[in-house]
């Protein structure tokens, strides 16, 4: 059992949670990293899984490909996404505007010709506000900057209460940056749409998976490991909870 002081605190950067502190995998004590047992067990898992279920999956995916190929570019599975992706709690029903989203009556088309304050107060407006990503710069890939924005999304539920369609995204909150419609050009909208898409993909990785997942249990662990006993009862079933997370 490696000593308390092989378990030290580390600050990544100001903000985030504190972390363990470590050059590498390879710097960690034994008893964190992964055995040469649990290693052999993924490629023996992976390779059963590829014997018993790939061609059934292939099929599965290639007929999911096929229809996200046809459809990706239509307003309702730009909505879908938003319901049925792997972060649908970024949705708010909006009962107002925010003031950073001028977003004007006579910009809008709704379907069943009512107006957007009516349309509020039923509670078919929604709001995706990805505010988080604000000031955040974007990798440098392949020697080349990219980038990323924080928009402001507003989507309206049909009449029919089946569809959830996109009817405004400003890309970045902004007196200067301009409102993007439906009724815009074909390409513009698209585009607009898929800085969005860009938005949606990395609030989640950041946010849902890399800070409440990894970066939130890595406290916690590092906690027990550094203060519990290995023969204490909330150890084994805490480390076991942590273990290979």
């Amino acid at each position: 059992c490696s000593p308390i002081s092989s378990f030290s605190w580390d600050v990544y950067k100001q903000g985030l949670p504190h972390c363990m502190k470590a050059k590498d995998v390879y710097s960690l004590p034994w008893e964190v990293r992964f055995s040469i047992t649990k290693e052999m067990q993924f490629y023996l898992t992976a390779a059963e899984g590829m014997i018993n279920y790939y061609p059934p999956i292939i099929t599965k995916c290639v007929a999911f490909s096929e229809y996200v190929q046809k459809h990706w570019r239509e307003d309702a599975f730009f909505g879908y996404q938003f319901l049925n992706g792997v972060n649908p709690m970024m949705i708010q029903r909006c009962s107002k505007l925010p003031s950073n989203f001028p977003v004007t009556e006579n910009m809008l088309y709704l379907h069943g010709a009512r107006s957007l304050e009516e349309e509020m107060q039923k509670g078919n407006i929604f709001l995706c506000d990805y505010k988080t990503l604000d000031g955040v710069k974007a990798n440098v890939i392949h020697d080349e900057q990219q980038y990323l924005v924080a928009p402001l999304v507003l989507l309206h539920q049909t009449p029919d209460g089946k569809l959830l369609k996109p009817i405004a995204i400003q890309q970045t909150p902004g007196e200067d940056n301009p409102i993007f419609l439906p009724s815009d050009s074909e390409y513009d909208w698209l585009l607009a749409k898929t800085f969005v898409r860009s938005a949606y993909f990395n609030e989640h990785e950041l946010n849902i998976h890399l800070l409440c997942t990894h970066l939130l249990a890595e406290v916690f662990t590092v906690a027990l490991l550094r203060n519990v006993p290995m023969v204490h009862p909330l150890y084994k079933v805490e480390n076991y909870a942590a273990k290979y997370t």
